[in-house]
């Protein structure tokens, strides 16, 4: 995380960040940590604001059910986020739907084999915006992840009732990339803005999966302003 980033966060009533990755897949493992950091804190009042991308967006889901909302402070949604795992087979574009059959398959050397077409799929402009060493980093992490974990985090059961319930008033922003092949802009943002009373969304245009890696200086800013704004 950008260094402005961590001084403005660490000044919002000292809330923490939760930061997921693809590599997150039991919302459980996310519950326990915000109750840890609440425990040591003492921020049980306060709340923790999520940073989510992908398929951590479902973390704060997660979290509402087991925990109730008010350990929730906000939500940040960057890069084609999940909101509900119910709600993704919405977003996912008919395009992306075959690339989908392969990134879901329980055969590890069809996973491997699809997992440059996946990552160079994540960036609006592979060759401009994906270094050589990240893309490798990249594909290793996916190639490497277990295909029936994969599979799992994709299908597994998901109590949305709570969260449909109770975190309207959470306050959200949206940063999505307007040419995201995984997941469809405009319908993504109609569920944030129809979800949430208090709605921040950000559109980039030329951008793909991944906002931070392709505008990190424009996602940076957003994230400050938002943090800032909802300070008091």
């Amino acid at each position: 995380m950008h260094p402005s980033i961590k001084r403005k966060t660490s000044a919002w009533c000292a809330r923490p960040f939760i930061c997921r990755s693809l590599g997150c897949l039991d919302g459980v493992l996310a519950v326990r940590d915000v109750l840890f950091l609440h425990e040591r804190r003492s921020l049980t009042r306060r709340g923790t604001t999520s940073m989510s991308r992908t398929l951590s967006g479902t973390i704060p889901v997660d979290i509402a059910n087991h925990l109730g909302p008010s350990y929730i402070a906000g939500v940040i949604y960057n890069g084609g986020a999940v909101l509900t795992l119910a709600l993704s087979v919405e977003t996912i574009p008919e395009s992306f739907l075959p690339l989908m059959q392969h990134v879901q398959s329980t055969d590890a050397n069809i996973v491997a084999r699809f997992a440059q077409r996946f990552v160079e799929g994540c960036v609006a402009d592979p060759v401009s915006t994906l270094p050589w060493p990240v893309k490798l980093q990249w594909m290793g992490s996916f190639a490497a992840q277990p295909p029936a974990v994969r599979t799992w985090s994709h299908n597994r059961e998901q109590d949305e009732t709570r969260w449909r319930a109770e975190t309207g008033s959470w306050p959200v922003m949206l940063i999505q990339g307007a040419e995201d092949t995984h997941c469809e802009a405009g319908l993504l943002a109609r569920q944030v803005k129809g979800l949430y009373g208090d709605a921040e969304v950000h559109i980039l245009q030329g951008v793909g999966h991944a906002p931070h890696l392709e505008r990190p200086g424009v996602v940076n800013e957003l994230i400050v302003d938002f943090v800032e704004k909802k300070r008091g």
